[in-house]
Formats: C-alpha cells, sequence, structure tokens
C-alpha cells in the first residue's frame, strides 16, 4: 500500500474510533453511560447520566463530578461522603437521599440554582444572594 492509502485508512479508523467514543460516553437510547457502575466508591465522572433510574442504591465515597443527573430517579441514594462537585441535578428525584459530607460545589441543584463553593452535605446560596436575601432585598 502506499503511504496517501495508509493515510486515509488511519483517519477513516480514528473517526471511526471516535464516534465509538462518544457513543460509549452518552447512550441516546437510555441517556445512561453503560460503561459506568454503579456502586460504592465508582469512579463515573464527567458522564452522561441524564434520566438514570437507580432509586436507593448505594453510591457512598464515589466521584461523580460534572456527571448529568437531570431528569433522574436517585430517591434514597446514598451519596455519603460522595464529590458531586459540578454535577446537574435540575428535574431529578432527590427525596430521602443521603448528603452527609457530600461536595456539592458549583453543582447545579434541582430547582435549577447553582451552589455555592464550600456547599458539604446540602446545596448552599451563593454568598451574595444570601447577604441580599437578610437584607430583604431577595
Amino acid at each position: 500500500m502506499n503511504t496517501a492509502v495508509i493515510q486515509r485508512l488511519s483517519c477513516v479508523l480514528l473517526l471511526g474510533a471516535t464516534f465509538a467514543a462518544a457513543a460509549a460516553f452518552a447512550n441516546d437510547e437510555e441517556n445512561v453511560n453503560p460503561s459506568c457502575k454503579l456502586e460504592p466508591e465508582a469512579n463515573c465522572s464527567w458522564l452522561e447520566l441524564r434520566k438514570l433510574k437507580a432509586p436507593g442504591i448505594d453510591l457512598h465515597e464515589s466521584a461523580f463530578m460534572a456527571v448529568r443527573f437531570d431528569g433522574a430517579n436517585l430517591e434514597g441514594v446514598n451519596f455519603l461522603d460522595a464529590d458531586l462537585e459540578r454535577a446537574n441535578f435540575k428535574g431529578a428525584n432527590v427525596k430521602r437521599v443521603i448528603w452527609i459530607a457530600a461536595k456539592l460545589s458549583g453543582a447545579t441543584w434541582v430547582d435549577g440554582r447553582v451552589c455555592a463553593a464550600g456547599s458539604v452535605g446540602e446545596c448552599l446560596a451563593p454568598p451574595t444572594l444570601t447577604f441580599l436575601k437578610a437584607r430583604g432585598a431577595g
């Protein structure tokens, strides 16, 4: 084979691998990443888990940084000491979730507000909003 043909084949293979990798991160049918094991101490950061149905599972000490949980059913999930920084929970069912020591800085809460830096165990309002509300301006 000549060099031009090899370069074209390499480009096609690289492009195909890129599309396959993208499909693994966002399963369009279920919007759940099949490569992430939902178990304690899991490392599932930066993944697409929209509309996930996982009520009551134990995910203590797991890493879910910048994960999209929007629209997911997370009722009763154990996020004890989990890293959820910059995760998106907009529209998710978070009833009875265990948030003890969970890191929530920069996470988007179920109502669309963004948790303040230093939010641990609860989604704190940014300091400016807290100050304005305390003064009766918000």
